[in-house]
């Protein structure tokens, strides 16, 4: 349970559950025939590359540390 509220302080989980949210709501849109606006589309994107992009920054930082460590 400490490991839940460890990711929820990094925000990892709630990256994950926007992305999921936000991605679910464009496929469901676009299976229905409803337009999807180009803003949310936007707005997913974003929150796609942010949280990947958090993912490798994080690690990367374990990478080196482990190289660090290693010598």
């Amino acid at each position: 349970m400490n490991r839940f509220w460890d990711l929820l302080e990094q925000s990892v989980i709630v990256q994950g559950v926007l992305a999921l949210l936000f991605s679910a709501t464009i496929a469901y849109m676009y299976i229905t025939g409803k337009p999807v606006p180009q803003e949310l589309v936007a707005l997913v994107s974003a929150i796609i590359g942010y949280f990947f992009g958090a993912k490798t920054m994080k690690a990367e930082e374990r990478v080196a540390r482990f190289m660090s460590n290693k010598h």
